[in-house]
């Protein structure tokens, strides 16, 4: 790792365990929604955090089966096959006890060798990023690290205490980042409580058809009696909102009762839908460091906006695939496979691979709203894809075909001017964090070689925090 100032040793030795899961006999059939063990899947490994959504659960008879992969605080893990190769995290210990199947690797440091928390930082260092993709690639068809690999890896040993003051300092940093991730997730339960205020339970349109007396269909009485008893409680919108919406139903053979003027329409009415390609393997250097990205399944997680991928075109592969290329604003689906049903935002003009299909909004007024419908539509979209397939899919056609509730233009309108806000917000924070993840990366070599000591580094972080 360039020009280190300490000692390397080979992993191996400095671990009491290296080794990768299993899936439980039975396969996916065996995951559990709820549970009180988890199994960790590569999903669930990302380089920033321990990421919690998608994460499976198996009965105790399916986890003695992987008796041999029991997760324990502290461990590193370390996804090594597939797009999600590399990836390195801790696991939230809230999630233990636990298991890991196939594809990720648990490293157990000895303690009194080598400190978890810095062995976990060399790991996504670029680096180490860049050398373990390299190896992956060099193989057979699929990337893939093998045991032997990961045991050969050579680790800068400082003193324990100096392993512990570094995984000190770039841990500050790591803290801002998840306080950042945690702030968004807020910001998007306050945009999301509004749509489904709105758009879901239909607030307004019986709160207007409460004060004018008009009738409320049966099926959407019990919502009407919980608004008419919430009385002064219930905080009417402000008349000037609350008069674009309508104070009637219909009814629909689509999506049954809703309000009365707005339509039920495919999403290929809201504008064009792509979907991604990959570059052929002709294309010898197709791939590149920074030009133009390249979104993939493994570059989407909970966040709402695509702010960074792991792999960015080269003009010669932009080439390739120019006729998939999609703007930035677009909306990007993920549809095939278990991550299914994912919704996010791009930031940059971008392309994506076969798996993902994307919609450019023609109205921009519209696509916060189409954003937020499709975000909470991921189980219903998992679902029609995987009927009738042993590998979940939506085709372009079959999606381009999804119906989506179609409000009024000024309605639409005063909701994307209300969550365009939030959403900013959320923005602001994903490249916040992106900014301290590369200083964090740019911070753990100059320590390793000396070049900045901890009490420099203390300042920086606290600078850089600010």
């Amino acid at each position: 790792m360039g020009n280190n100032a300490f000692p390397t040793q080979e992993l191996n030795p400095l671990c009491s365990k290296i080794g990768s899961g299993a899936t439980p006999r039975g396969g996916s059939k065996v995951y559990l929604d709820r549970g009180e063990i988890a199994l960790i899947r590569s999903q669930n490994v990302r380089n920033e955090h321990f990421e919690q959504s998608g994460i499976v659960f198996i009965e105790q008879k399916h986890a003695d089966q992987l008796a041999n992969v029991i997760v324990e605080k502290g461990d590193v893990l370390l996804n090594i096959t597939g797009d999600s190769v590399a990836r390195c995290c801790q696991v939230d210990s809230n999630f233990l006890p636990a298991r890991v199947n196939q594809h990720v690797a648990i490293i157990r440091p000895k303690p009194e060798r080598l400190d978890d928390r810095f062995l976990r930082y060399f790991l996504i260092s670029p680096f180490m990023q860049n050398l373990m993709l390299s190896w992956a690639g060099s193989g057979g068809t699929r990337d893939a690290l093998t045991k032997g690999m990961i045991e050969s890896f050579k680790v800068p040993l400082p003193p324990l205490s100096e392993q512990k003051a570094i995984a000190h300092v770039l841990g500050s940093l790591d803290d801002r980042i998840e306080l950042n991730r945690r702030m968004n997730e807020t910001l998007e339960s306050m945009a999301q409580a509004l749509f489904k205020s709105w758009f879901v339970d239909f607030d307004p349109v019986i709160d207007n058809a409460l004060a004018g007396g008009k009738e409320i269909p049966a099926e959407l009485s019990e919502k009407a009696q919980v608004r008419a008893a919430l009385g002064d409680k219930r905080r009417p919108l402000p008349e000037e909102i609350r008069a674009l919406f309508p104070d009637e139903f219909t009814f629909s053979d689509e999506l049954g009762w809703i309000p009365k003027g707005w339509e039920v329409v495919q999403i290929k009415k809201f504008g064009k839908v792509t979907t991604g390609k990959t570059p052929p393997k002709k294309i010898e250097q197709a791939f590149s460091d920074t030009e133009v990205p390249f979104i993939t399944p493994s570059d989407i997680d909970n966040s709402i906006f695509v702010v960074s991928t792991d792999r960015y075109l080269s003009s010669d592969g932009e080439a390739a695939i120019r006729n998939s290329f999609i703007q930035s604003g677009t909306i990007c689906v993920t549809c095939i496979g278990s991550q299914m049903g994912k919704t996010v935002i791009t930031t940059k003009d971008s392309y994506t691979n076969q798996q993902i299909n994307s919609v450019s909004v023609e109205d921009v007024q519209s696509r916060n709203y189409l954003f937020f419908n499709l975000r909470n539509r991921r189980e219903e979209i998992f679902t029609i894809g995987s009927s009738g397939s042993t590998m979940p899919i939506i085709n372009k056609s079959t999606f381009e075909r999804l119906l989506v509730l179609l409000p009024g233009e000024e309605v639409l309108k005063i909701f994307n001017e209300l969550t365009t806000s939030f959403l900013d917000s959320v923005l602001s924070n994903e490249l916040y964090s992106l900014s301290l993840s590369g200083s964090r990366n740019i911070l753990l070599p100059k320590l390793l070689s000396g070049e900045v000591r901890i009490p420099d580094a203390e300042k920086m972080v606290e600078e850089l925090s600010l």
